[in-house]
This record gives C-alpha cells, sequence and structure tokens, in this order.
C-alpha cells in the first residue's frame, strides 16, 4: 500500500474526495462535515499501489450526526476490511480486491454497501476516473515504470494536473486543518477557563456552607443551654 484515500458521495456524484489522514481528523472530531449533517453516507475506502493505480477498495456507509460529526455508533476497522478484501473487479488491465455487501460474511455486513452505476457509469471505472483526475494531489512513488506498464493518462482521460497547483491545494488543506486546531485549542482554553471559575465558585459555596453549619451548630447549643 503507497496511499490511502475517501470518497464519499452524494446522491449521484462524488461529494468529496478525502486522504485518510483528513478522514482521521474527521473521525477524531477535529474537522467537521456540516454539509454531511445528519446523513448517512455512502462512501469508498481505497488504497493506492505505488503509481497509484486502485488496489483495495472497501465500499462501506458513514453516518454523521446533527453537528456532521461521525456518530459514536460507527466503528469499522477499514485497514483490516481491506486486508480481509476478496478478489474485486479487473480496472483497466490490473486487478483488484473488493470489499462490500455481498462480499462481507462478518458484523460489518449491515454497514456496507452494494457499488451500482450511478448517472450510467459503472462504479468502478468511475473510481479509477477520479482518481487518476488526482485532485488530493497524491504523488508515485519515484520507481522506475516497466515499459509493460499502462501509461498514467489514457485517452478520453484528463490530463494530470499541474503539480504546483496540487501542492497549493494540499497546502490550503493544511492551511484549513490548522485554523480547525487554532479554533478548538481556543474552545478548550475558554473551557479551560470556565472550568476554573467554577470550581472556585464551588469552593466559596463550600466554605459559606460550612461557615453555616458552623453557625447552626453554635446556635443549637445557644438554644439548649438555655432550656
Amino acid at each position: 500500500m503507497h496511499a490511502e484515500a475517501l470518497l464519499v458521495y452524494q446522491k449521484e456524484t462524488v461529494a468529496r474526495e478525502m486522504l485518510y489522514t483528513e478522514f482521521m481528523a474527521v473521525l477524531d472530531g477535529v474537522v467537521s462535515a456540516r454539509s454531511f449533517a445528519a446523513q448517512t453516507m455512502e462512501a469508498v475506502y481505497l488504497q493506492l499501489d505505488e503509481q497509484l493505480n486502485v488496489d483495495v477498495m472497501v465500499f462501506f456507509r458513514l453516518p454523521f450526526d446533527n453537528e456532521g460529526r461521525v456518530a459514536d455508533t460507527w466503528n469499522l476497522p477499514l485497514r483490516d476490511m481491506a486486508a480481509r478484501a476478496r478478489p474485486g473487479p479487473v480496472i483497466k488491465g490490473r486487478k483488484t480486491r473488493l470489499m462490500c455487501r455481498s462480499q462481507c460474511p462478518e458484523k460489518w455486513h449491515s454497514w456496507l454497501w452494494e457499488p451500482r452505476e450511478r448517472n450510467g457509469r459503472d462504479p468502478f471505472a468511475d473510481i479509477w476516473r477520479v482518481m487518476r483526475r488526482n485532485r488530493l494531489g497524491l504523488l508515485p512513488a519515484h520507481a522506475a515504470e516497466s515499459e509493460a506498464e499502462p501509461p498514467l493518462i489514457t485517452d478520453g482521460m484528463e490530463e494530470a494536473p499541474d503539480l504546483q497547483a496540487e501542492l497549493q491545494r494540499m497546502k490550503q488543506r493544511e492551511q484549513q486543518l490548522s485554523q480547525h486546531l487554532r479554533r478548538l485549542q481556543t474552545r478548550l482554553d475558554s473551557a479551560t477557563n470556565r472550568v476554573s471559575e467554577l470550581e472556585a465558585s464551588n469552593q466559596k459555596l463550600r466554605d459559606y456552607i460550612k461557615v453555616l453549619k458552623t453557625e447552626f451548630i453554635r446556635r443549637q447549643s445557644k438554644t439548649t443551654h438555655l432550656e
């Protein structure tokens, strides 16, 4: 495995392409996906080889809560599922492995879905097309390709994006994640300060209650003596 990516579908199109690290940020709550709030999305986890060819596909469902965060009930071991994937379709002359609803006898069955045509396009050819477009800016390994291997670009496919443009997109993604982290840190600092304030108020209340109890005992004792 050289690289990992996710495709999230909305209706009949790919709504979002994510690096696996970006997905982990969503999964950990560092980043939210508000456009997916209160929905269960169909997604595909992909493992790619050194030349960015699709090697393994896991078709799974991804539920989001009202805040656009992955629901607490979701807990699929995607990498483990990919390791157990069965032989899949041949895409552009390359064998793949596949994990989907019809090929999963395990307990994950209910969280998986079956690949189907979207807008009249074969789902596997469509995944190949999206990954060859390479909007995520993935870089192949620097190993020499044999002449027998198919070229990166084939007839009818778009040219690979300019490397500088892709690097710029990656920098923008990094900046967005950094901004989210800074906002979360600000919220954490605010919550920490609030906790400190509440603890101080609670201590004052405890001290005041202690004074009242002492005064009550003193008055009760005085009343008993008078009787």
